[in-house]
């Protein structure tokens, strides 16, 4: 029932749109995304929110004073699949379920754009590149991934952290 309710109210928002200060995040028909929850179906608030908070994070710790970056997320697929015959909810990792996100960018320094593109960003490596999760966060691989996405597109975090 829940998953219902969400995919209306998702179904009524063509594109839901969050901000930070220099960071701007839309997700565009998030109704239509392959996958966009780690229990399986169409992402809920609480994942759409938690690509929004990580998106904002990874991308400010990048950005210099006076640039804006915005970033419309055109399509999620998470890691691994949801396995009919195991218990729902259950997500199976493999090989050929790599991380996959699509997305546009488009990074500003005033008037003048600096950088701008539509990416397929995937990891086919997931399991190799991360075989030890440190944590329990659902959206290990996907972040990971893309915190290598960042680091090419973007650049490292000016404060030296490591993703």
């Amino acid at each position: 029932m829940r998953q219902v309710v969400a995919s209306i109210i998702l179904s009524l928002l063509p594109a839901v749109a969050m901000a930070a200060d220099n960071v701007t995040v839309r997700f565009v028909s998030p109704d239509q995304y392959t996958d966009g929850d780690p229990r399986g179906g169409m992402p809920t608030k609480g994942v759409l929110e938690a690509f929004q908070r990580y998106f904002e994070s990874a991308g400010g710790k990048r950005l210099h004073d006076g640039q804006q970056l915005a970033i419309d997320v055109l399509d999620i697929d998470l890691a691994g699949e949801i396995s009919p015959r195991r218990a729902q909810g259950v997500r199976i990792m493999g090989e050929v379920t790599p991380p996959r996100i699509r997305l546009a960018y488009r990074l500003t320094e005033g008037d003048k754009v600096v950088s701008e593109g539509n990416d397929f960003v995937v990891n086919s490596n997931y399991l190799a590149d991360a075989p030890y999760r440190t944590d329990a966060d659902p959206l290990f691989y996907e972040k990971k991934m893309l915190d290598a996405w960042f680091n090419d597109r973007i650049g490292k975090p000016l404060d030296g952290s490591e993703d």
